[in-house]
């Protein structure tokens, strides 16, 4: 290990510190998730270990960071919101199945 690969790499006293000085949840979960797109982190979250981070008053997002820090993916949210064109015989431009409920076009999703 060389020593670049030490000074970035956090530890559970090092969260264990940063909860001391009150930093908040988010502060904390950002820290851990730079760390560990350098590094691979390996905190201690056995059961003694847990048992000590609970102790420490650590908060269960952070512990949960700890044991994954890989962020979550963003959920992709597809709206099935009905545009009106201009032309109100006309579908919408976007791409897609229609059905014509009197005048207006409602997207039908697969």
């Amino acid at each position: 290990m060389g020593s670049q690969e030490l000074a970035t790499r956090i530890i559970n006293k090092d969260v264990i510190e940063m909860t001391s000085m009150g930093l908040s949840d988010d502060v904390i979960i950002e820290k851990i998730r730079s760390a560990s797109a350098g590094t691979t982190l390996k905190f201690d979250t056995s059961l003694a270990g847990l048992k000590e981070l609970k102790a420490a008053k650590v908060s269960d997002p952070v512990i949960k960071v700890m044991i994954n820090p890989t962020p979550p993916q963003a959920p992709v949210v597809i709206g099935a919101s009905a545009v009106v064109s201009n032309d109100p015989n006309l579908p919408p431009p976007e791409v897609g199945v229609y059905w014509k409920n009197g005048n207006a076009f409602v997207l039908i999703e697969g």
